[in-house]
C-alpha cells in the first residue's frame, strides 16, 4: 500500500464515521 492509498483510506474511514456516527 502506498502512502497516498493510506491517506485515501483514512479519508474514506472519516467519511464513513460521519455517515454512521457511533454512540
Amino acid at each position: 500500500m502506498t502512502y497516498e492509498e493510506a491517506l485515501n483510506c483514512e479519508e474514506n474511514a472519516k467519511a464513513s464515521l460521519k455517515e454512521f456516527p457511533m454512540e
